[in-house]
């Protein structure tokens, strides 16, 4: 039986492109015989295109021209495959055409990265909350949604809504592979308890590096920001938060000009804070240098999430991570003394982050745990791709 690896998106250095990256060297590494299909990720740095983009019709109409035209074209790739395994990843960048047609012809698993089996916008977190949103859990209507808009791909809300139904339908002929027990639950809430299962966490070659943290006595800053600039990754939760944290020094690695661009109506005195440094930056090109050198690395995501990638790499390379405390999420799952857990209530948030700056001790025992619980996920998890492209 041939085998098969498909996904909507291609190798990148974005979080699901890093897992395909990944499972392509494990593939490679343990001689597990599958073929890869995906449609490479788009260079967005053309610069005709980045002027057209200044245009926000301009921008729905090519967002909608670029998916149309990928899905049509992993479409004649696809129409090869008939009785074969198949691993789907993120099956809306697939088109759900395209995802049923699989579905109806081979035997395939989905590896679960987000939410968008159950949620219009894949990221469960609704407009001008701080928390996680289930209102669309195990629905049939999604009027619970009425506010939300499919998100990240341009479908028409009733086409979205109709093909999560048409998967509700058909959830049984697929089995699940997912990355935290939380995550399982979430399934099995939205699809029924006999709908087939298996958790095998998160684990990408990028995690093999294990760096010798110490305490240092000198840093750059003592905030730093870890996540994407989406709101559902904790952003402007993030902004709000360190409003009262002034007399610590506060990293955000993006630009003003990008944070204005994403957020019309942010307020601007976030900008003229003097302890608040905005500088554009990605892992490669200098954040994981910083987040080695700060004392406290916040990892907000407010949604129902699997397995952050940033929260893994931030206890690897810090060691001494705040997240939020998401009902759901993996977040909720790790244990109270590895990690800083925030809340909705910003005043006790910020309380208990000044508490852990201000008292070196507590981060020492937060570093240790956080560093012992790390190898022993590794330990577990290091077998990931075997997980998923063995079964």
């Amino acid at each position: 039986m041939k085998k098969y690896v498909v996904c909507g998106l291609g190798p990148s250095k974005l979080g699901v492109g890093r897992l395909v990256d990944s499972l392509i060297h494990l593939n490679k590494l343990h001689e597990f015989g599958y073929e890869f299909i995906y449609n490479p990720t788009p260079n967005l740095k053309n610069k005709v295109l980045e002027v057209l983009l200044k245009s926000s019709l301009l921008e729905k109409a090519l967002r909608i021209f670029h998916f149309r035209y990928s899905t049509l074209k992993i479409s004649f790739k696809i129409r090869k495959i008939k009785d074969s395994k198949v691993l789907i990843i993120h099956p809306q960048s697939l088109g759900f055409n395209n995802f049923f047609k699989l579905i109806k012809n081979n035997i395939c698993e989905i590896y679960i990265v987000d939410n968008s089996y159950f949620c219009l916008k894949s990221y469960n977190q609704f407009k001008n909350e701080f928390n996680a949103c289930l209102r669309c859990l195990s629905s049939r209507t999604f009027v619970e949604a009425s506010n939300c808009s499919p998100y990240p791909f341009p479908y028409s809300r009733n086409e979205n809504i109709k093909n999560l139904i048409k998967w509700t339908d058909e959830s049984n002929s697929i089995s699940y592979l997912v990355q935290n027990q939380n995550q399982a639950s979430l399934l099995m809430k939205h699809f029924g308890r006999e709908v087939s299962i298996k958790v095998v966490g998160l684990y990408t070659t990028e995690f093999d590096n294990h760096p010798s943290m110490q305490i240092l006595n000198d840093h750059e800053y003592d905030i730093v920001y870890h996540g994407s600039i989406l709101k559902a990754k904790g952003f402007l939760y993030f902004c709000s938060l360190i409003m009262n944290l002034k007399k610590f020094r506060i990293l955000i690695p993006f630009s003003p000009s990008i944070v204005k661009e994403q957020y019309k109506n942010i307020d601007s005195s976030i900008f003229s804070s003097e302890n608040i440094s905005f500088i554009n930056m990605t892992w490669e090109s200098g954040l994981q240098q910083v987040i080695e050198k700060c004392k406290l690395v916040v990892c907000p995501s407010l949604w129902s999430a699997p397995i952050e990638g940033a929260i893994i790499k931030s206890i690897l390379h810090n060691g001494c991570v705040a997240i939020y405390n998401a009902h759901y999420s993996f977040s909720n799952e790790l244990p109270e003394n590895i990690v800083v857990k925030l809340g909705e209530n910003l005043d006790k948030s910020a309380a208990h982050i000044e508490n852990i700056l201000l008292n070196t001790e507590n981060r020492k025992i937060l570093i240790n745990k956080s560093k012992e619980w790390y190898k022993n996920y590794i330990i577990e998890s290091k077998n990931l791709g075997k997980g998923i492209l063995s079964n």
